[in-house]
């Protein structure tokens, strides 16, 4: 897997809080449910997420809360036109980034 990364500016950013999981995102970056519908961040209450534990099979969770996180700098990258998962505490991460859905 190649890791491109460029920056790309300041953004409007939200955590995602989850039971166990928590993730800041840019409003441009999609959430997707189960579903396979994309919503924006601030939008995404009681929306179902994919999340990562350690390394155990993915599983999906109701986002609990939003919460703005301010102007942040932000990033758009590319793993090779496949799904990520990211968040604050590494052994916990949300599924937020598909390929298909970026702007």
């Amino acid at each position: 897997m190649h890791l491109i990364r460029k920056r790309f500016g300041f953004a409007l950013c939200y955590a995602l809080h989850e039971q166990w999981s928590r993730a800041i995102c840019s409003r441009e970056t999609p959430i997707i449910d189960r579903e396979s519908i994309v919503y924006e961040a601030q939008n995404a209450k009681g929306v179902l997420l994919g999340v990562l534990h350690n390394d155990d099979p993915p599983v999906w969770e109701i986002v609990t809360h939003v919460q703005c996180a301010g102007l942040r700098t932000v990033y758009k990258i590319s793993v090779g036109g496949i799904s990520y998962a990211a968040g604050i505490d590494p052994q916990h991460r949300v599924i937020t980034h598909n390929q298909p859905h970026k702007p």
